[in-house]
């Protein structure tokens, strides 16, 4: 039972990085992305209120208005107060259809147009110049004919989408992928979304609150207090936002990302914060805010002359011009709390240890008692700078919880991260151990510990993070005996004794202990299993029954969770409640596997969390059209890859598998002609091969498989046999190419034939099996670990001094040998 297909996310995602193809090679990503953003903006403006137009007119008619009058009334702005009034010299139809030359002076009349029709526009689209000459380049009309005609494949109302934030999640995606494109720019405003969720889960925004940012970027720290109060089953419409941010691209962009979004009334300004803060009382004064949460610039200059409200930095003031201004910005940030409020911002080591006016400046926070943890990140993590970064989490002043008065926690998370090619990545797991030992003020040896104001001072309020939390991993053991004498020591077979047994891997299976009082009064020592071999280990560990019996207990906890709970996601087109369901998915999750051993309460969360996040946008298109919904969607991207394998896709063999199987045989047998003809082609003369480049465009049947002149091979065919062959190769390659062309159609045709029941069992299979791949992923991880393990033994021990000594003995022996069967000896 097909429903109508509607715009998928990787479908629109795909499609507004495409756009960039169209520009990118004229100029850099962060030249070209604000092009890209006013088109994109233009077309959505339009599309909404063409619609809403449509809708007035018909409402107009039905009031007894003639078509004409309606039409003429329909002009007037005072209509559009749900969406933007956008002018007719602004309207997608005027650019698309009419405007051919002087095509950047019309985008650029649009875009101010559409500015000055719609008070929250002001200042947000006109600074974008579509004549602007960047180095020598200015983009021609041609190139923004392109654009706009790119723009024009989709339509960008809510209506077209598969579920409602889909145009502000591809949008974000977007801001990402110039982010990464940009390089060091990027970290202008973006902060990668990991860290961004991390930070507003430590400051936890509540109903009825505001929460602001400075520095304000894109505005993802504002968006994720957002989605954190609706994940948290709080009401996000009852949340004041508000931001200020200095560069006018960057705020542009955070207007239209909050507005894409569906955030219409969030209060963001552009204006330098340390300056001139812009968000004041009705008397005059600063306003405070419930929560704080910013990545300021790094190590910027600090001109404080002339500074509005200098009281904000009564804590203490770098010199002026002082590329210095990191710890200026957090006493901002402080300044404009409420009481009993908090905060988080991103912030270089530099600000911990450095002395001088900052070591001040540090002292008076602390003795007002604002600093409650501080948090070392992983290298690698911001764009911008490769040097590992911190999170300071502050309060209003004397204003901490019962219990965490006078102290700091310390939390050195510098080792925890996944390593990337160019970025490396905050996963959920990590997060999960963070915020735990945050949210109960503990310490776990190697990772958190409190530290109280008076060593603090007896340390000349030196923050440095390594100071108080020592996570340096343990030198590597080395047992002198075992180098000597062989022999793997117990003493290390015990340290590894808890990440065997997570695997359900026993050290007996490969390593057999030594007869007691066997090496005196040294060990206990063990010998690697005879005639197993380096190579041996990892397929050892791979197929050892305890291993298999473990992973058997871990995946019929996850089934059994699932049989349990699956029914909140089928019931998802009735209930809506998806955040609802997230929670209590991920706490039944860790509750059902924590027991099994396998992983710890974070990595149980992290692989939850991160399933969510891979089947979120899924589920979200089930709450919004149900199951048939989803799989259209899928459909839709399945047909829309771009150039890439459709068969890729879990869906493709769950509902044509007798088609794949026919691709499958149809592509060995082209094959296997190919190969045949190959085989039976003549190998050409060295007068055919000079002169192959005279007819490098002769027939296409040939295939370059020989001809006049060739000698004639082993396996050669007559000229009439070897006609034939390749003939009944080109018939192969013909239905190879039409059942990859009829992929789709038939793929359609499957889905039209499901039912309702048939529907559900597809997504919630597929949706199932993601979650089985995240486990999986887990599980092998353990795997490599334990193979490591082994491996490092077997380098250090395995081959004992004597040994060598002997195998030294017996090539120099074999050496002389030769030397003296040549005479040199």
């Amino acid at each position: 039972m097909a429903t109508h297909a509607k715009l998928t996310l990787p479908q629109l995602e795909r499609h507004l990085f495409s756009a960039a193809d169209i520009l990118r090679g004229r100029m850099d990503a962060s030249d070209y992305k604000e092009y890209i953003f006013g088109m994109l903006f233009l077309k959505r403006a339009s599309d909404e209120f063409e619609e809403h137009q449509a809708a007035v007119v018909q409402e107009l008619k039905d009031d007894g208005y003639g078509e004409e009058e309606a039409e003429s009334l329909a002009e007037e702005p005072m209509f559009y107060t749900d969406v933007f009034f956008v002018p007719p010299e602004a309207r997608w139809e005027n650019l698309r259809d009419q405007v051919h030359t002087n095509v950047g002076d019309h985008l650029n009349k649009a875009l101010l147009a559409l500015e000055e029709s719609n008070q929250d526009l002001e200042g947000v689209v006109q600074h974008i110049d579509f004549n602007a000459t960047i180095g020598k380049t200015r983009l021609s009309d041609r190139a923004l004919r392109d654009l706009v005609k790119h723009f024009n494949r989709y339509s960008l109302r809510d209506s077209d989408f598969e579920f409602p934030d889909l145009l502000g999640a591809a949008y974000e995606y977007l801001i990402g992928r110039f982010a990464d494109s940009a390089g060091k720019r990027g970290g202008e405003f973006y902060t990668p979304r990991s860290v961004v969720r991390m930070m507003v889960q430590l400051t936890d925004p509540q109903e009825k609150e505001s929460v602001y940012d400075p520095c304000a970027g894109s505005g993802g720290m504002l968006i994720m207090a957002k989605h954190h109060m609706a994940e948290q089953g709080r009401d996000p419409r009852n949340l004041r936002l508000a931001g200020q941010e200095l560069n006018g691209t960057s705020w542009s962009i955070s207007k239209m990302n909050l507005l894409l979004h569906g955030i219409p009334d969030a209060a963001l300004e552009n204006q330098d914060t340390l300056l001139q803060p812009m968000h004041r009382t009705e008397s005059g004064g600063l306003e405070r805010f419930d929560v704080v949460l910013s990545n300021p610039p790094f190590s910027q200059p600090f001109y404080g002359i002339g500074a509005e409200f200098p009281g904000r930095y009564h804590w203490g003031r770098v010199k002026e011009g002082a590329k210095k201004a990191d710890l200026m910005f957090l006493q901002h940030m402080v300044s404009v709390l409420k009481d009993g409020g908090r905060g988080a911002t991103v912030m270089p080591h530099g600000v911990l240890f450095r002395g001088g006016e900052e070591r001040e400046i540090r002292t008076e926070l602390l003795r007002d008692d604002c600093v409650e943890a501080v948090i070392g990140l992983g290298p690698n993590l911001f764009y911008g700078t490769g040097i590992p970064a911190c999170v300071v989490v502050f309060r209003a002043p004397r204003s901490k919880p019962a219990g965490r008065e006078r102290k700091v926690l310390f939390i050195n998370a510098d080792r925890e991260f996944k390593a990337g090619k160019a970025q490396n990545h905050l996963l959920p797991e990590h997060t999960e151990k963070l915020l735990h030992a945050f949210e109960n003020f503990t310490e776990i040896p190697g990772y958190s510990r409190v530290v109280s104001h008076k060593e603090l001072r007896e340390n000349g309020f030196n923050f440095n993070i390594r100071r108080y939390v020592d996570n340096a991993p343990p030198p590597e053991p080395h047992d002198v005996y075992a180098h000597l004498h062989g022999g793997v020591p117990e003493a290390e077979i015990a340290e590894r004794a808890e990440t065997l047994a997570r695997l359900g891997f026993s050290a007996d299976r490969v390593l057999v202990p030594r007869p007691e009082g066997a090496d005196g009064n040294h060990g206990p020592y063990r010998d690697f299993a005879e005639g197993l071999t380096r190579a041996d280990l990892a397929g050892r560990v791979a197929n050892d029954t305890g291993v298999h019996a473990k992973r058997t207990e871990l995946f019929k906890a996850m089934w059994g969770w699932w049989s349990d709970q699956d029914e909140l996601i089928a019931t998802l087109p009735e209930t809506k409640q998806l955040m609802s369901v997230r929670r209590e998915l991920v706490n039944g999750f860790v509750d059902a596997l924590e027991p099994v051993g396998s992983l710890d309460r974070f990595e149980t969360t992290g692989v939850v969390v991160r399933w969510w996040e891979t089947v979120q946008y899924d589920l979200r298109t089930l709450a919004e059209n149900g199951f048939g919904g989803v799989l259209d969607g899928w459909i839709t991207t399945i047909e829309d890859r771009m150039g890439a394998e459709p068969a890729e896709h879990p869906l493709v063999p769950e509902l044509i598998p007798e088609h794949l199987d026919q691709l499958a045989e149809a592509e060995q047998e082209a094959s296997e002609l190919d190969a045949r003809v190959k085989a039976a082609t003549a190998q050409p003369t060295e007068s055919a091969e000079s002169s192959e480049g005279e007819d490098a465009d002769g027939d296409e049947t040939d295939d370059g498989d020989g001809g006049e002149g060739a000698d004639p091979g082993p396996n050669a065919l007559s000229e009439a046999d070897l006609k034939d062959l390749k003939k009944e190769r080109a018939e192969a390659r013909k239905k190879v190419k039409a059942l990859r062309e009829d992929l789709v159609p038939a793929l359609k045709m499957a889905r039209q034939a499901l039912g309702t029941e048939a529907e559900r069992r597809h997504v919630m299979d597929l949706v199932a099996r993601k979650l089985g791949e995240e486990l999986e992923d887990h599980t092998a991880q353990q795997r490599r670990e334990v193979v490591a393990a082994l491996e490092n033994w077997w380098d250090k021990y395995q081959t004992s001094l004597a040994q060598i000594e002997e195998r030294r003995e017996q090539a120099e022996l074999k050496l002389n040998g030769f030397l003296k069967e040549l005479g040199y000896a």
